[in-house]
């Protein structure tokens, strides 16, 4: 349960520090100028969650600061989140060494089925070929036979080119998939970072609208 304690003293009319100024200027934008001329000439308004003060705003003689105090948890997944997005964002073109070599791997696993099934293909083709014909004339000597090698040879040439432009994309794909990841990661990162904000924002507003 939250409890909201305020105690009335002052007239508002200027600055507000507090949260390292960033976060305190955005509430200040909104909540503080609502309250300019609504103030008594002194007041504090602080917000308790399970006993613990987890917000507080001040005015003293036109002069309002506010204070959100983080909890052990929150101080931890805050750090995280700024460590990971500073580091993602930085990184996040840069292929280690591993990632590299399991991409690589992953495109010559690709290739290799490529090629057995090119082989699995063509090979028996043929062979059935060389057997058919040398059953009919004979020998391998002669045009039709030729012609019928020609004609698998060229449609195994069009599949082998095929696989090559096949592994380019596959690879491309792959690089893609991993940065795909990245910024998906970063997203989730932070988001769970804005929700860290606009929870001290919503606490210090809360603050803030006790200050009368």
């Amino acid at each position: 349960m939250s409890k909201l304690s305020s105690k009335a003293k002052s007239t508002f009319s200027g600055a507000v520090s507090g949260l390292g100024g960033g976060a305190a200027g955005m509430v200040g934008g909104a909540a503080l100028g609502a309250l300019n001329g609504k103030l008594t000439p002194s007041s504090s308004s602080n917000i308790f969650i399970d006993g613990e003060q987890v917000a507080g705003a001040k005015n003293s003689k036109g002069s309002v600061s506010t204070n959100y105090n983080m909890n052990v948890d929150e101080k931890a997944l805050m750090d995280y989140t700024r460590k990971n997005m500073l580091s993602g964002l930085e990184n996040i073109n840069v292929f280690s060494p591993d990632v590299r070599n399991s991409i690589q791997e992953q495109v010559g696993a690709y290739t290799r089925q490529g090629l057995k099934t090119i082989n699995d293909t063509y090979e028996p083709m043929f062979r059935n070929l060389q057997s058919n014909i040398a059953q009919r004339f004979g020998n391998l000597d002669n045009s039709v036979f030729m012609d019928n090698l020609n004609s698998i040879e060229k449609n195994r040439t069009n599949a082998l080119e095929n696989l090559t432009e096949n592994i380019l994309a596959k690879q491309s794909e792959l690089y893609q998939q991993e940065l795909d990841n990245r910024y998906k990661y970063l997203n989730q990162v932070s988001g769970i970072n804005q929700n860290l904000y606009n929870n001290m924002f919503k606490m210090l507003n809360i603050a803030l609208s006790g200050l009368n």
